[in-house]
């Protein structure tokens, strides 16, 4: 991944419409054709988590997520979350949470 370039810092999902992030964060991302690589550089003092349970809802703790859409299109996407204790939730969403997904887990 050292020849891999960093993404550009990460601002709100909503783009100017939101300020920009206090703490800065950003990603290489690498595949072949077995795996998915991704490093996150986060500039966040105090990390901290509590569940350890695999696939449970992880954005209670501290966590960094990756969403997978391979149509592109904000349906039949993977999401994938990890906390500082590495517990993992690995789910399926069939449409945008905000349009009422219930979470396919593992």
């Amino acid at each position: 991944m050292e020849n891999v370039e960093w993404t550009n810092y990460f601002i709100d999902i909503e783009g100017d419409k939101k300020p920009k992030p206090e703490l800065n964060t950003r990603v290489k991302m690498l595949w072949d054709e077995d795996y998915f690589y991704v490093a996150a550089d986060l500039e966040k003092p105090h990390i901290w988590a509590n569940l350890k349970q695999r696939n449970t809802v992880i954005f209670y703790d501290n966590d960094f997520e990756a969403f997978i859409d391979p149509q592109g299109d904000n349906h039949r996407y993977y999401e994938y979350e990890m906390n500082a204790l590495n517990t993992i939730w690995d789910l399926l969403l069939a449409k945008p949470n905000r349009d009422g997904a219930t979470a396919i887990n593992a």
